[in-house]
């Protein structure tokens, strides 16, 4: 009975405030408590752990299912409008430029949104290649660039780079890779 108290006693508040996530610790809590005073009472009965292996099957399952959509950049909640920067294509990025390298000091200079900020781009070049030989002064630069930007910006990040020549360039997605080498163009 207190775990049935508990979990509607700040229902009637989630309709006025419905975007405050604090209105749902409360009724949250005697959810998660209601709903494992339930499964141990059904886990007693005999017929019901059928349903619980079935259950938990079901969780699996989705489980791989959204770490599959993940990798895909599709049908999850939070994609944005924002499709250059999907997570599987900067893998792929990343995974060239430390491939390319080949050890190598480089200089990495990632131009998407939001501009002129690269913490997320540093996150996950130091998460998967922390060993890479990061160095601003190396004569080698890979710069990433949104598929969706202006050729005046463009143009002026390149610029900012100092004398460079193009070396190579590819397209993953909708990101493109440019290896530039420092010297005069």
């Amino acid at each position: 009975m207190f775990f049935l108290i508990w979990s509607f006693m700040s229902l009637p508040v989630i309709p006025l405030a419905a975007n405050l996530d604090q209105s749902y610790v409360g009724t949250g809590l005697g959810w998660i408590g209601l709903l494992c005073l339930s499964s141990y009472g059904l886990w007693k009965t005999p017929n019901t752990r059928f349903l619980f292996v079935l259950l938990f099957a079901a969780v699996v399952v989705s489980w791989n299912l959204g770490l599959l959509y993940l990798q895909q950049n599709k049908n999850i909640f939070f994609v944005t409008i924002q499709k250059d920067l999907n997570y599987s294509d900067q893998r792929k990025v990343l995974d060239f430029i430390h491939q390319d390298s080949a050890g190598q000091p480089y200089r990495f200079e990632p131009f998407t949104i939001p501009s002129l900020h690269p913490e997320g781009w540093q996150y996950l070049r130091n998460y998967y290649y922390p060993n890479d030989n990061l160095n601003k002064d190396a004569k080698q630069i890979y710069i990433v660039i949104e598929k969706e930007v202006y050729p005046v910006w463009e143009d002026k990040w390149i610029s900012d780079l100092g004398p460079t020549n193009l070396a190579d360039a590819r397209l993953f997605g909708l990101l493109r890779v440019q290896k530039r080498l420092v010297g005069k163009i």
